[in-house]
């Protein structure tokens, strides 16, 4: 399957834009806590569409579902496009996820919603060991709140296939460990 995503939607031009334009299947947005300015009023400590150093906005969290779904018969909404939702601090996951809940939102047209977010050091700015969103309690959170218990990773990389020796192979071997114990997890429940 070709899809087409729209990336850093962050704005409310860009999340008009991507919604409009019938060649992108999937929307993703960087969501943290900040500041939402839209009609000429300001909401504070609220989850918003930006990546840092960024904290304030002109579309919040629950715009964006507004935006990207229709209303149905049954009081539910309906998405549109598939959605990533890149999470750029541990304290925005836990509100963001009742959000998508009690806006009832759903996916009649097969539309996933992904859960993203840096919840292991790797490439970039990752390398230096800090997270602002740790693994333990990302997974926790986003598996209280999900129905199906499908856990993925994706890299850089095309291919899993990478030498021992290179730092690429502990990232993949620290993501294997992380998704081994949190299959082991779920099969418990």
């Amino acid at each position: 399957m070709d899809w087409t995503w729209s990336h850093a939607t962050n704005s409310r031009h860009k999340v008009v834009q991507a919604t409009e334009d019938s060649s992108i299947v999937a929307i993703e947005c960087d969501v943290m806590v900040g500041t939402s300015i839209e009609d000429g009023e300001s909401v504070s400590s609220t989850p918003i569409l930006a990546h840092p150093p960024n904290t304030q906005s002109d579309i919040s969290l629950a715009t964006l579902i507004l935006l990207l779904s229709d209303p149905t018969n049954d009081g539910k909404r309906d998405l549109r496009k598939h959605l990533k939702l890149d999470f750029k601090e541990i304290g925005v996951v836990q509100y963001s996820l009742q959000l998508l809940q009690s806006s009832n939102v759903t996916s009649s047209r097969a539309k996933m919603i992904f859960l993203n977010a840096d919840i292991l050091p790797g490439p970039g700015k990752r390398d230096d060991g800090t997270l602002p969103v740790p693994a333990d309690d990302f997974l926790s959170c986003c598996l209280d709140h999900i129905h199906s218990r499908k856990v993925g990773f994706k890299t850089a990389r095309k291919s899993l296939r990478v030498a021992p020796s290179s730092r690429t192979h502990l990232y993949v071997c620290a993501y294997i460990k992380l998704v081994r114990m949190t299959m082991f997890n779920i099969l418990c429940l």
